[in-house]
Protein backbone atom coordinates (compact mmCIF):
# COMPACT_ATOMS: atom_id res chain seq x y z
CA UNK A 1 0.00 0.00 0.00
CA UNK A 2 1.26 3.48 -0.14
CA UNK A 3 -0.24 6.78 0.71
CA UNK A 4 -0.02 10.32 -0.80
CA UNK A 5 -1.33 13.46 1.20
CA UNK A 6 -2.36 16.35 -1.22
CA UNK A 7 -2.04 19.75 0.53
CA UNK A 8 -1.04 23.29 0.47
CA UNK A 9 1.10 25.27 2.84
CA UNK A 10 -0.12 28.59 1.35
CA UNK A 11 -4.09 27.83 1.22
CA UNK A 12 -6.64 26.81 3.88
CA UNK A 13 -8.73 24.04 3.44
CA UNK A 14 -12.09 25.21 2.45
CA UNK A 15 -15.23 24.66 4.80
CA UNK A 16 -16.80 22.31 2.49
CA UNK A 17 -14.13 19.56 2.91
CA UNK A 18 -12.35 20.41 6.33
CA UNK A 19 -8.85 19.38 7.13
CA UNK A 20 -6.32 20.13 9.76
CA UNK A 21 -3.19 20.06 7.39
CA UNK A 22 -0.55 20.36 10.28
CA UNK A 23 -2.90 17.04 12.40
CA UNK A 24 -2.63 15.01 8.78
CA UNK A 25 0.66 15.61 8.17
CA UNK A 26 1.74 14.07 11.72
CA UNK A 27 -0.36 11.28 10.54
CA UNK A 28 1.68 10.34 7.72
CA UNK A 29 4.77 11.04 9.65
CA UNK A 30 3.43 8.31 11.73
CA UNK A 31 2.74 5.89 9.10
CA UNK A 32 5.92 6.02 7.49
CA UNK A 33 7.66 5.10 11.34
CA UNK A 34 4.98 2.11 11.10
CA UNK A 35 6.95 0.76 7.20
CA UNK A 36 3.95 2.42 5.14
CA UNK A 37 5.20 3.95 2.00
CA UNK A 38 3.72 7.24 2.96
CA UNK A 39 4.32 10.71 1.13
CA UNK A 40 2.69 14.14 1.86
CA UNK A 41 2.80 16.45 -1.36
CA UNK A 42 2.74 20.21 -1.06
CA UNK A 43 0.50 21.36 -3.67
CA UNK A 44 1.65 25.13 -2.83
CA UNK A 45 4.14 25.63 -5.88
CA UNK A 46 2.65 23.32 -8.07
CA UNK A 47 1.13 25.71 -11.10
CA UNK A 48 -1.14 22.70 -12.82
CA UNK A 49 -2.31 19.96 -10.17
CA UNK A 50 -4.06 18.48 -13.50
CA UNK A 51 -1.86 15.26 -13.14
CA UNK A 52 -2.79 14.64 -9.59
CA UNK A 53 -6.22 15.43 -10.10
CA UNK A 54 -6.47 13.36 -12.80
CA UNK A 55 -5.24 10.10 -11.15
CA UNK A 56 -7.91 10.60 -8.22
CA UNK A 57 -10.34 10.86 -10.87
CA UNK A 58 -9.57 8.40 -13.11
CA UNK A 59 -8.35 5.41 -10.61
CA UNK A 60 -11.28 4.43 -7.60
CA UNK A 61 -14.57 3.49 -8.38
CA UNK A 62 -17.11 6.03 -8.82
CA UNK A 63 -18.72 5.81 -5.74
CA UNK A 64 -14.63 6.28 -4.11
CA UNK A 65 -14.31 9.19 -5.79
CA UNK A 66 -17.72 11.20 -5.73
CA UNK A 67 -15.75 14.31 -4.55
CA UNK A 68 -13.43 14.48 -6.89
CA UNK A 69 -15.78 13.75 -9.95
CA UNK A 70 -18.08 16.77 -9.92
CA UNK A 71 -17.87 18.13 -13.17
CA UNK A 72 -14.08 18.39 -13.44
CA UNK A 73 -14.93 21.60 -10.64
CA UNK A 74 -12.28 20.63 -7.84
CA UNK A 75 -9.37 20.62 -10.21
CA UNK A 76 -8.33 23.89 -9.03
CA UNK A 77 -8.97 23.35 -5.72
CA UNK A 78 -7.13 19.74 -5.51
CA UNK A 79 -4.78 19.90 -2.52
CA UNK A 80 -5.61 23.30 -2.12
CA UNK A 81 -9.31 24.30 -0.72
CA UNK A 82 -9.48 20.31 -0.85
CA UNK A 83 -6.70 18.23 0.10
CA UNK A 84 -6.81 14.83 -0.01
CA UNK A 85 -5.01 11.31 0.27
CA UNK A 86 -4.98 8.51 -2.56
CA UNK A 87 -4.50 5.47 -1.78
CA UNK A 88 -2.56 2.82 -3.78
CA UNK A 89 -3.28 -0.46 -3.44
CA UNK A 90 -0.05 -1.45 -5.02
CA UNK A 91 2.76 0.84 -4.43
CA UNK A 92 3.87 0.15 -8.46
CA UNK A 93 0.24 1.06 -9.09
CA UNK A 94 -0.22 4.22 -11.38
CA UNK A 95 -3.60 4.66 -10.29
CA UNK A 96 -5.24 4.73 -6.74
CA UNK A 97 -7.89 2.39 -5.55
CA UNK A 98 -9.40 4.79 -3.45
CA UNK A 99 -9.47 8.87 -2.20
CA UNK A 100 -10.25 10.85 0.79
CA UNK A 101 -12.25 12.85 1.47
CA UNK A 102 -15.62 11.02 0.30
CA UNK A 103 -18.67 10.37 1.97
CA UNK A 104 -19.34 6.78 3.72
CA UNK A 105 -22.37 6.29 5.25
CA UNK A 106 -21.18 2.54 6.59
CA UNK A 107 -18.08 5.20 8.37
CA UNK A 108 -20.70 7.80 9.40
CA UNK A 109 -21.01 10.47 6.80
CA UNK A 110 -18.09 12.21 5.46
CA UNK A 111 -14.43 10.61 5.70
CA UNK A 112 -11.69 13.70 5.59
CA UNK A 113 -8.30 13.24 5.17
CA UNK A 114 -7.47 13.09 8.90
CA UNK A 115 -9.92 10.63 9.69
CA UNK A 116 -8.74 8.16 7.10
CA UNK A 117 -5.02 9.02 7.91
CA UNK A 118 -6.01 7.94 11.64
CA UNK A 119 -7.88 5.18 10.20
CA UNK A 120 -4.91 3.76 8.24
CA UNK A 121 -2.32 4.40 11.16
CA UNK A 122 -4.60 2.60 13.42
CA UNK A 123 -4.91 -0.49 11.48
CA UNK A 124 -1.07 -0.68 10.81
CA UNK A 125 -0.26 -0.84 14.14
Amino acid sequence: MKVKFYYSSKDNPGEQYPCNNAAALEKVKELKLKGVDAEAIDVAGVADVFRFYHAALTGPPATVRAVFGMKGGLEADFGRATPAVLVFGDPKDRYPTDAYPRQDQARGGLVGCEKALADFAKNEG
